[in-house]
């Protein structure tokens, strides 16, 4: 395989900001794949209980994670959660098995705490720590309530490598209306569940040239053609009819699961990208208005959002380093990072509306044309997230548990670039070029697939139809 099949000098990402973002691979952009890695990254064996779609259990388990003060200090509270706000409160007293963690900065993305009732305290490694509610052990199934500028998403990211994980980005008592659509049984999602599935998917197509040719081809085509079940009801929207007005209309027909695949809106003025942030861009370029959208997602309903931050920003690009200055894709990377660490307007709104979405699966920065298929073999990598939201999703799997095979993934990527790393660092070695070419698209690769993000409860589901 040559150098440039691993990395080509160009690379596209899926943010629009009036013109297609691409960028030189920078000077330093070589020595950026070669970096260490950093967090909890190495290859986990993921071994599992029986069944873990019992949460409820307590060798599985749920639990709700929480800042903690700077002291760290003991408190009755900081282990029966009478210290959070009401809404949690209930859910705690609704699922009473519940395990309050506590997490602050020291902890980095490594660690969380757990106050035991006679006063102790123990900091427990996030994934390499046994599942379960017992002493010492950690929750298979966590709920992160909080926004990622208070718990960072590097610790969603740490997560979800091994637990269901995912987040309410609130504070104070904005969880209500969620946390009402969770217990409330007939008066929440529950009220009316179908009789079979419904989904709506919808795919814009730029070009050949353009990386949503590729998400179309890659992840929306494939989806459809999984969804043959004969109770399913499948709308597919694409080309031509990838348009702002398509999509709301079918909308109006309250699918169960809403795919869309698109640019993300970035406008680099910074008053109009906090306005607009994540949101789909259509076939003539319009961003989906966040009113219509908000106004029209069904109550109860999935969204696959596949585009550049459509679930939010880091206020540290993980890609600065990578591009080259001066490149539309580095001004778009460089301009969302001063948005600093938040979930984007659309799955923040749709999350807590009085009849709240079941949740939002997103992603955090842009996706890149180089992970979602190999550059030497053409392969796709997308074939988790399709029996995710197809066949997991569909048997009524828990929203936590249905991209586990994609988180897996993260594993043989980063066991390849230990590989790679060890031949860069070969002094005989007949090709460093090459090894760090596939260093970069490597950690690209696991990076995107760790920036995929659940914003919702993880032991949320929807009925079964199969």
């Amino acid at each position: 395989m040559t150098s440039r099949a691993a990395l080509p000098r160009r690379i596209q990402i899926d943010a629009w900001a009036g013109k297609r973002a691409s960028g030189r691979i920078a000077g330093g952009g070589l020595a950026w794949g070669a970096a260490p890695l950093g967090g909890p990254h190495e290859p986990l064996d993921l071994e599992v209980p029986a069944d873990l779609t019992q949460w409820e259990h307590e060798d599985v388990g749920y639990g709700i994670l929480v800042p903690d003060d700077e002291a760290g200090e003991w408190s009755k509270a900081k282990v029966t959660g009478a210290d959070l706000a009401p809404s949690l409160r209930r859910l705690l007293a609704a699922r009473k098995k519940t395990v309050v963690l506590r997490w602050r900065p020291a902890h980095g993305a490594t660690r969380v705490r757990r106050y035991y009732p006679d006063g102790r305290a123990s900091d427990l490694r996030i994934g390499l720590t046994a599942f379960g509610t017992g002493i010492e052990k950690l929750p298979r199934y966590v709920l992160i309530a909080a926004p990622p500028a208070v718990i960072p998403w590097e610790v969603q990211y740490a997560f979800a490598l091994r637990h269901a994980v995912g987040r309410l980005p609130f504070t104070g008592d904005d969880f209500a209306h969620y946390v009402d659509a969770m217990l409330d049984g007939p008066d929440g999602w529950d009220a009316a569940p179908p009789a079979g599935g419904t989904a709506a998917v919808w795919a814009v197509d730029h070009g050949s040239r353009d990386i949503t040719r590729l998400m179309k081809t890659a992840l929306a085509e494939p989806l459809v053609a999984e969804l043959t079940d004969p109770r399913m009801k499948v709308q597919s929207l694409k080309d031509a009819d990838a348009t702002s007005d398509l999509l709301l209309k079918a909308l109006r027909a309250r699918p169960t699961l809403v795919v869309t695949s698109s640019h993300g809106a970035t406008p680099l003025d910074q008053a109009e990208m906090t306005r607009t942030l994540g949101l789909p861009v259509d076939r003539d370029k319009n961003t989906l208005p966040i009113d219509d959208l908000v106004a029209e997602m069904p109550s109860g309903a999935v969204w696959f959002a596949q585009a550049c931050c459509s679930a939010g920003a880091d206020g540290q690009s993980s890609y600065r380093d990578l591009l080259e200055e001066g490149t539309m894709a580095r001004s778009i990377v460089d301009a969302v990072a001063l948005q600093g660490s938040i979930v984007a307007p659309g799955p923040a709104q749709l999350l807590a509306r009085e009849k709240p979405v079941r949740g939002v699966l997103a992603h955090v920065e842009p996706t890149f044309d180089v992970t979602l298929r190999d550059p030497a073999t053409k392969q796709r990598f997308t074939h988790d997230i399709v029996a995710g939201l197809t066949d997991h999703l569909h048997a009524g799997r828990p929203l936590g548990l249905i991209l586990a095979d994609y988180y897996a993934g993260i594993g043989p990527i980063l066991r390849d670039w230990a590989d790679q790393a060890a031949k860069y660092d070969e002094p005989a070695t007949a090709d460093p070029d090459a090894a760090a070419r596939g260093m970069v698209r490597l950690r690209l690769t696991a990076w995107d697939r760790q920036a995929l993000v659940l914003l919702g409860d993880p032991t949320v589901h929807i009925p079964a139809i199969i």
